[in-house]
């Protein structure tokens, strides 16, 4: 049957009609119910390549501003802040995770060194310093023991730079998109 959807072109003078487009519906149905936007979507991407979001959150901690790049989809949280030669100062990029589901970071295809903040309910619950680069098959990978629900990757020394300690307050703001 796969088959048959990829030829749809070269064998129907009419490329679509109504029974794909319900057909199609049905096969993202569990996408957009899962509140995934499709455009955000990213196919045939090939994980060696830097993926540069826009802008569209900032922390404050410490009365200091973080700007961040969101990652919302499976494929930016696998790739991260990798393959990019650097990133701005005081710039970063922001996880939200399930309780239930942590990530584990780690250092491969990364370029510079990082930070990790662990944030849990707008509290810094965790924070870990130098993540590094790492170009091996099997890389160091880092994680937290804590619960937390969002996680902000930065470069290396902003924790030290900004004072983040255990217990600061983070206050997340989102861009508001049309």
């Amino acid at each position: 049957m796969m088959r048959n959807i990829f030829n749809i072109y070269k064998n129907n003078k009419k490329p679509f009609n109504k029974s794909h487009l319900i057909f199609l519906a049905l096969a993202l149905s569990p996408i957009w119910l899962q509140g995934v936007d499709p455009k955000n979507l990213i196919f045939n991407t090939d994980s060696t390549q830097a993926l540069v979001l826009p802008i569209t959150a900032q922390a404050i901690v410490n009365d200091k501003a973080i700007q961040l790049e969101v990652s919302k989809t499976l494929l930016t949280h696998k790739t991260g802040l990798s393959h990019r030669k650097q990133i701005p100062k005081n710039r970063g990029m922001l996880y939200q995770v399930d309780l239930f589901n942590p990530l584990i970071f780690s250092g491969k295809g990364m370029q510079f060194p990082t930070d990790l903040i662990f944030i849990k309910d707008g509290i810094v619950i965790d924070t870990l310093s130098g993540v590094i680069p790492c170009d091996l098959d099997k890389c160091p990978t880092y994680a937290t023991l804590q619960q937390y629900d969002a996680a902000i990757e930065v470069n290396r020394g902003t924790i030290e730079q900004l004072q983040i300690q255990h217990g600061a307050k983070v206050n997340l703001t989102f861009a508001k998109i049309r």
